[in-house]
């Protein structure tokens, strides 16, 4: 169900899995923009196992939605010349066809991400799988940000928890030097 999925820590790739059976397609992988490396990597892929695909931003198919900020369905990835054939090569897989889908920051309309799916088992993509990859992109997004919204929660619950602690010594201490010590600890802490 999936509802359930939504609800289990491993909300992200049960959205992925659903998403490929739905879509009927061999492979679908959800990249994220880290800008720390500038690329998009792998958060979740089905099909695909443990190793995680990284690219360059602006390269491939991911790059082109990723930065055009477009969808696209590509029926013939080897004679498109926007397609990376290394990422093929470097997993022993033959892409034939591909829908890609951009992710959305709904409050700033900044993409973060793109979600794909891959080789579909009959034939090719059609309008109505372009509206059941728009779909699962927004319910990405929501898995997301719901993410990052606990991941901030977390920090913040950890920083007052310093904060607390600190407050409970400042009563034990008794002189200006290990006060400020203590201030200094606090403040590297945070």
């Amino acid at each position: 169900d999936v509802a359930e999925a939504f609800l289990r820590n491993d909300s992200i790739e049960n959205l992925i899995k659903i998403t490929c059976k739905v879509l009927d397609c061999e492979r679908c992988s959800l990249f994220l923009y880290d800008k720390m490396s500038d690329m998009l990597i792998t958060q979740g892929a089905e099909g695909l196992g443990k190793e995680g695909i990284k690219v360059p931003k602006d390269k491939g198919i991911v790059g082109v939605v990723f930065t055009k900020k477009e969808k696209m369905k590509i029926d013939d990835a080897y004679s498109d010349y926007r397609f990376n054939m290394e990422i093929d090569k470097e997993t022993n897989y033959t892409t034939k066809n591909l829908l890609c889908f951009p992710l959305y920051d709904n409050m700033t309309s900044e993409v973060f991400g793109v979600l794909q799916a891959i080789n579909k088992k009959t034939r090719h993509f059609n309008c109505d799988d372009e509206e059941l990859i728009k779909y699962f992109s927004k319910q990405a997004c929501a898995l997301i940000k719901s993410r990052n919204t606990n991941n901030e929660a977390l920090r913040k619950q950890e920083r007052l928890q310093i904060i607390i602690r600190f407050m409970v010594n400042l009563f034990t201490l008794d002189d200006e030097v290990k006060f400020s010590k203590a201030l200094n600890e606090l403040l590297l802490k945070l």
